[in-house]
């Protein structure tokens, strides 16, 4: 439920910093390198207090320091169409969860554009796992052990076009990509050991593709969804109020303050 939350709150801020961008075929390849402006500026610091709001953890929202993730103990209760099983993951931890950089930037206050390319350092995961369940109803799924994985060009796209409809803010256009180059996934015991090994080397050699695979078959179902998510939270708003709000809520001490371009460009907007 927390990295749910997470993810939508991360979506809230970049709501506030988005509209059209005209006549691009390719969204992400026409993105350019970040650049000085002020509202690259301004997005850039909101990145970097989320970033540094995750790191502590938010407790009111469920949500716990995330880079390093040292997490002791969860409950897991799975059930996807013919899919379930339960157990209990413990003395997990996680690095570079948080160590993504702005590599692609472009934002503009006039029509207000955002769109922003992530790029993290491989992901390390591990921990214990102990779980029991099935696949179909009759072919168990069962084990106890270690798990570990490393995540290699681990990546995330997001570009956002708010305009205003009746006199409300809407979200106009909404696009997400993310994906990994390689994995490399390493679960001991798994349906007794030989045939968990087998599974793990086919993850290892076909998730990149199931991921590009699930995109195409549920991507658009998604965002959809997101949009709703983030129309209904934006609709009686100003942009003013939405700006203030997130500024609160993702800038912190630590946060360099705006720059001189940034803070103008919020009070003349």
């Amino acid at each position: 439920m927390w990295i749910k939350k997470g993810l939508i709150f991360a979506i809230f801020a970049a709501a506030a910093l988005a509209t059209s961008v005209e006549n691009e075929d390719s969204v992400e390849n026409n993105v350019p390198d970040v650049g000085t402006y002020g509202m690259e500026d301004l997005v850039t610091q909101i990145i970097e207090g989320l970033r540094n709001q995750l790191k502590q953890g938010i407790p009111e929202k469920n949500i716990p320091p995330l880079d390093p993730l040292d997490m002791k103990h969860q409950v897991i209760d799975i059930k996807f169409k013919e899919l379930t099983f339960g157990g209990l993951l413990s003395n997990v931890t996680g690095n570079n969860l948080l160590s993504f950089k702005v590599s692609k930037l472009k934002a503009s206050p006039m029509p207000i554009s955002f769109q922003i390319r992530l790029d993290w350092e491989p992901i390390d995961v591990k921990g214990l796992y102990d779980i029991d369940g099935n696949l179909l109803g009759i072919i168990p799924i069962y084990g106890n052990g270690t798990f570990g994985g490393v995540f290699n060009g681990v990546f995330g796209y997001l570009r956002l076009d708010i305009g205003t409809k009746a006199g409300q803010l809407r979200v106009k256009k909404f696009d997400v990509d993310f994906g990994l180059k390689n994995i490399n996934v390493n679960i001991t015991n798994f349906l007794g050991g030989t045939l968990g090994d087998v599974i793990c080397e086919m993850i290892n050699e076909n998730l990149p593709t199931m991921i590009e695979q699930f995109k195409i078959g549920y991507l658009e179902s998604i965002k959809d969804i997101i949009m709703n998510v983030v129309n209904d939270f934006i609709k009686d708003k100003s942009m003013e109020e939405l700006l203030d709000m997130l500024l609160g809520m993702f800038t912190t001490t630590t946060t360099p303050a705006p720059t001189t371009t940034a803070r103008s460009w919020i009070a003349d907007f």
